[in-house]
C-alpha cells in the first residue's frame, strides 16, 4: 500500500496525478536518503496539514494584486476551489486545442465554479493561449478591454489561476455566496 493510498487526503480532485507523481518523486529522494521513518513522518506531516494554500502560477496573487492596486481596488484572494475549476477548463481547452468559454461538455465558467464546490454571485473568466509567461499573459488581458474589466471588478473577491502544456490560461475571478 502507498503512502497515497493510506492518506487520500493528500489528493485534490483536477490535480491527483500530479500531486501523486510529486509525491512518488519526493518519496523515492527522501527513502534513497534518509530511509522509511522520514518518508512516514513527511507523509503524516502532509496529510495533517491538509491541501496545500500556494499559488499554483508562481506570483500570481501579486501581479493581479499590483494591477488592482493601480486602479484602487483590494487584491484577490487564491481560492483552491477556483484554482480547480481553473485547471480543469485549461486541461480541457489543451486536449481540444481550441480557446473557447464553454467546456467540452457544453459548461459555462460559472457551471465549472460551481462543479468545484464554489456558490458565487458573481464569476468572470479570462482565457489565452500561447503567452509563455505571467507577465506576458497579463500585459494581454490588461490591453483587452472585456478581460481588463475582468480583473479590474469590483465586487471581485477571489481568483485560481491555471497554465498548463501548451500554454493555455485560464483565469476564473469570482465573489463567493452574496
Amino acid at each position: 500500500m502507498t503512502e497515497a493510498t493510506r492518506f487520500p487526503s493528500l489528493l485534490q480532485p483536477g490535480r491527483a496525478r500530479a500531486r501523486l507523481a510529486r509525491i512518488r518523486v519526493t518519496v523515492l529522494s527522501l527513502r534513497a536518503a534518509r530511509g522509511a521513518g522520514m518518508i512516514r513522518a513527511l507523509v503524516l506531516l502532509l496529510a495533517l496539514a491538509g491541501p496545500l494554500a500556494a499559488e499554483p502560477v508562481a506570483g500570481a496573487g501579486a501581479a493581479i494584486g499590483a494591477f488592482r492596486a493601480e486602479a484602487g481596488l483590494a487584491p484577490l484572494d487564491w481560492s483552491p476551489a477556483l484554482q480547480a475549476a481553473a485547471e480543469a477548463h485549461a486541461a480541457d481547452l489543451a486536449r481540444r486545442r481550441v480557446l473557447s468559454h464553454q467546456g467540452g461538455d457544453g459548461s459555462s465558467a460559472g457551471d465549472r465554479a460551481r462543479r468545484a464546490g464554489y456558490g458565487w454571485c458573481l464569476v468572470a473568466e479570462n482565457l489565452a493561449w500561447g503567452q509563455r509567461d505571467l507577465a506576458e499573459v497579463m500585459q494581454g488581458w490588461a490591453g483587452s478591454p472585456g478581460h481588463r474589466a475582468n480583473l479590474l471588478a469590483e465586487a471581485a473577491q477571489q481568483f485560481g489561476l491555471a497554465r498548463v502544456e501548451g500554454n493555455f490560461w485560464v483565469l476564473v475571478i469570482a465573489r463567493p455566496g452574496c
